[in-house]
């Protein structure tokens, strides 16, 4: 609503993503971690959901339609 970018585009492979992600700051003994905005001002770290969970994020985070804003 304020003009911030709201998806991704396409330009990494996710198999690559997740593949960097398994060496990012955040992944621990549990293995990828995420920081999730619950709210402004609110986020928590969370263990990675699995690969396939994770791909259906990615697809989403790319879609064209992904910049749709719920309420």
């Amino acid at each position: 609503r304020i003009g911030l970018p709201v998806h991704m585009p396409v330009t990494i492979p996710f198999e690559t993503v997740w593949r960097l992600m398994a060496n990012d700051k955040k992944a621990g003994s549990a293995g990828r971690e995420f920081v999730i905005c619950e709210r402004p001002g609110l986020a928590r770290l969370v263990s990675a959901p699995s690969e396939r969970l994770a791909r259906d994020a990615y697809r989403m985070a790319t879609s064209p339609m992904s910049g749709e804003v719920t309420a």
